[in-house]
């Protein structure tokens, strides 16, 4: 999956306008790119047909990919998805690429970044996913 490289610094996760069912007023979702990490994750798989479509919440993201074949993995190789725990209500994923960095999206920034697998405040991976077919010779 090439185009994991390709999306740093990328602004098209930035926003998801939704309708709140409550007051039928339109919000972005993702908060100016503050909240994207699922989405930017789903994102990339979506358009590399490794799941059915963007989602912009962990949980759901997650759900999702197991249900089309992910599975958990202890070691993880380039291409493959990592999961945090939650931190403030906010739990976070990223793609995992060559020497124990990673590709997703930054709170900081807004947009995707490189970074290591602890995370600014301290957070370790909790879980790795793979999909048989990211990984075939």
């Amino acid at each position: 999956m090439y185009s994991i490289h390709t999306i740093v610094g990328s602004e098209l996760f930035k926003h998801l306008y939704v309708r709140d069912k409550r007051g039928g007023k339109e919000f972005d979702a993702l908060g100016n790119g503050e909240d994207a990490c699922a989405y930017v994750v789903s994102g990339v798989l979506a358009l590399n047909g490794l799941i059915d479509h963007p989602h912009a919440m962990v949980t759901t993201t997650i759900a999702r990919m197991l249900e089309l074949g992910w599975i958990k993995t202890s070691k993880p190789q380039s291409a493959d998805v990592v999961q945090w725990a939650a931190h403030n209500d906010n739990m976070h994923m990223a793609f995992m690429i060559e020497d124990g960095m990673c590709i997703g999206n930054s709170t900081k920034y807004g947009v995707p970044m490189r970074y290591g697998t602890t995370l600014d405040d301290g957070r370790e991976p909790i879980a790795y996913f793979t999909h048989p077919s990211l990984h075939a010779d």
